[in-house]
């Protein structure tokens, strides 16, 4: 709850200045992310467009583990030293979304060019 009124907070700042406030729907939106589902885990891909709780995703990846970052906003600030992700989807429609987190142009690089895990 504290955490939506910040978020109104700031909104309301921008307004007050007269600075167009950009939707909380485009957060994310262009950039490489992580995200974060109730319960179908994590992907890292490029969100182009949201709506509530249903994201698109460019070439999208999941996160099936990791090692080297304790929580999820580590493994967007600095990346992992290894892990189990999928294969590159072109696109991918993920519903149930519960957190987006821009990565770092490291982070991102790195797990865009990690090797697809093969049992």
């Amino acid at each position: 709850m504290q955490k939506a009124l910040a978020i109104l907070d700031v909104l309301e700042c921008k307004q007050a200045n007269n600075e167009q406030a950009k939707p909380l729907s485009d957060f994310g939106v262009g950039q490489q992310c992580l995200i974060r589902t109730y319960s179908a885990g994590v992907f890292f891909g490029t969100p182009l467009e949201r709506d509530g709780e249903e994201i698109i995703l460019k070439d999208a990846r999941r996160l099936w583990s990791w090692e080297g970052a304790f929580t999820l906003s580590a493994v967007a600030q600095h990346g992992i030293s290894s892990g189990k992700l999928s294969i590159a989807e072109p696109e991918k429609l993920v519903l149930g979304v519960i957190e987006v987190t821009p990565c770092s142009d490291n982070a991102a690089n790195q797990l865009a060019e990690m090797e697809a895990y093969k049992p």
